[in-house]
């Protein structure tokens, strides 16, 4: 079981927002993310950094200069969605109405954006989450919205069926509802506690993705909205959160397959991973990238077929 030890900001008072950074041996992208937020943190928004037992001790020495924010060291590597929850569950002690969950590759670009964050929650009170503009380095727009993943879908991709597919142009430009089949990336997602009573905290056997996508669909399931809120906007240094590409590959075919299994049947997740094969093969033997295709290929019939049987055996790739 991890233990967790909880270095409080100097400020007490119970805050309204609670935003929450998550760490693991990335000084350079997690100093820069603490940096922009430097004159957001007050009374009323608490900044927690949340580290996952980073070897290099970047946490430590990101808290000798921001000593305002308050950090929670892990003695343990747990992923993405239990560090998560130690942070929301600290957050709920705190009496914080809201949480906001940030990847450590972020920057605050505008002086109001939390401001324009909390006031949309206020404006909209039946909204459980809520998630701004994400946009690339040079200012370009970054697709956030993407459909929620079924082994029909899936399939269809990955042998370039043709797919039905709903209209977001109006929902990209002036923001609002996000359709039921579809989620909305939480590299920077504002979540109303209260609504947690009736969607739940993330779902820890998610270690490294998927986490996000698990949690949209539930709040659906559970009701409750989830929105897109494109006036507000920050920069997402997209890809910088992991960094081996075949433990990528890995964990992201795994969790794939985890939240797969999780909500539907097994022939369809069987077909799933035929489709996988045939399609990683292709691509294989047409020239690119020959040995991770074919090692796909592979992989994609040895991940375990319940959800039961579900265990991670291989290391942890660079995460936050």
């Amino acid at each position: 079981m991890v233990s967790s030890r909880i270095v409080p900001a100097h400020s007490m008072s119970a805050p309204r927002l609670v935003s929450i950074i998550l760490n693991w041996n990335n000084y350079e992208h997690t100093h820069a993310f603490a940096q922009s937020l430097r004159s957001t943190a007050s009374d009323e928004h608490e900044v927690v950094i949340v580290d996952n037992n980073s070897p290099n001790k970047s946490t430590e020495r990101i808290q000798a200069e921001f000593p305002q924010y308050t950090y929670i060291y892990n003695d343990t590597n747990v992923g993405i969605a239990a560090a998560n929850n130690i942070a929301i569950r600290y957050a709920e002690e705190r009496r914080a109405a809201f949480v906001f969950l940030f990847n450590n590759d972020l920057e605050v670009i505008e002086a109001d954006f939390f401001k324009k964050m909390l006031a949309y929650m206020d404006a909209h009170p039946r909204v459980a989450m809520a998630a701004p503009q994400l946009l690339f380095p040079d200012r370009r727009v970054q697709m956030s919205i993407k459909r929620i993943p079924t082994p029909s879908n899936q399939i269809s991709e990955l042998l370039r069926l043709p797919q039905r597919k709903i209209d977001l142009s109006r929902l990209k430009k002036e923001g609002g509802t996000i359709p039921s089949s579809y989620f909305v990336m939480a590299s920077a997602l504002l979540v109303r506690v209260d609504a947690l009573r009736d969607i739940g905290l993330e779902d820890e056997r998610f270690v490294l993705g998927y986490e996000d996508v698990d949690w949209v669909k539930r709040a659906h399931e559970a009701a409750r909205e989830v929105h897109f809120v494109p006036r507000a906007t920050i920069l997402h240094h997209h890809g910088v959160s992991s960094k081996n590409a075949m433990s990528r590959m890995d964990f992201y075919y795994g969790e794939k397959l985890r939240f797969l299994m999780k909500h539907h049947a097994f022939l369809p997740i069987a077909l799933f991973r035929l489709a996988v094969s045939i399609s990683s093969l292709a691509r294989a033997f047409s020239g690119r990238h020959m040995r991770s295709h074919l090692y796909l290929a592979y992989r994609i019939w040895t991940y375990p077929w319940t959800s039961a049987a579900y265990r991670i055996p291989y290391t942890l790739p660079q995460t936050v």
